[in-house]
């Protein structure tokens, strides 16, 4: 950033460390830098769930999943879109199917570095890394790999990663009932086919609930699902 004639306040990690600071700012004039759309894997549902909508304005610039896509030639509307940056890298592995591309925002090289080993260890290690560095700015760098080979070094933030998965690693199915291979289990494991038929029976959906056996039944490759076990002692 250029000098400015302003406080300036560097946002802390974990990120809800400085939603207290902001809040602090009431009654003050204050801008907000954050990565292009911040109501996109961004800043601005976090936000507008602390400030009334009398108290915010959003200015949104193009996302950085669509100028990874503007420097690589994807079609944006057949790309997966994952913002990892805050959340656990293990979570691309629903959407590992040869043939796939995705596009996943991720925290600094060392987040990169992780992601190329998961999708190597799940058997996706002839997948294609490409390595997108402060897309937009003055420092926009851009590197390609195989995400079993040597990755780029010194990787600086704000950066985000696309992925072309090959490889003749196991898709998660769509369907309900995973092959017993995707459990970790002691042999104590109900049939594949009467998980399938118990899944389709219950027609599971985003929201749903069910009983404390559930955790072994729902493990679903459905977008923006996740699974919560409470168990009472």
């Amino acid at each position: 950033m250029p000098p400015l004639n302003a406080e300036v306040i560097e946002w802390p990690v974990p990120f809800v460390d400085g939603i207290p600071e902001l809040l602090n700012q009431r009654g003050r004039r204050v801008v907000m830098l954050v990565s292009n759309d911040p109501f996109w894997f961004g800043a601005g549902s976090t936000l507008a769930q602390h400030l009334s909508a009398s108290e915010w304005l959003a200015l949104p610039a193009p996302s950085t999943f669509s100028l990874a896509v503007s420097r690589l030639g994807w079609p944006l509307e057949r790309c997966t879109c994952l913002g990892l940056h805050a959340k656990p890298l293990t979570r691309i592995r629903p959407y590992l199917h040869a043939g796939r591309r995705l596009l996943v925002l991720v925290r600094d090289g060392a987040a990169v570095a992780e992601l190329a080993a998961l999708v190597n260890r799940f058997g996706f290690a002839d997948s294609q890394l490409t390595v997108l560095e402060a897309l937009g700015g003055d420092n926009e760098r851009i590197r390609h790999c195989r995400v079993d080979a040597s990755l780029p070094q010194n990787i600086a933030h704000p950066v985000a990663v696309g992925l072309e998965v090959a490889g003749s690693g196991p898709a998660l199915p769509l369907t309900p009932g995973l092959p017993d291979r995707f459990f970790d289990h002691d042999g104590q494991i109900t049939k594949q086919t009467i998980r399938a038929i118990t899944l389709a029976a219950l027609a599971p959906c985003p929201a749903s609930g069910y009983g404390i056996s559930a955790p072994v039944q729902v493990l679903l490759p459905l977008s923006g699902c996740s699974l919560t076990r409470i168990i009472r002692r």
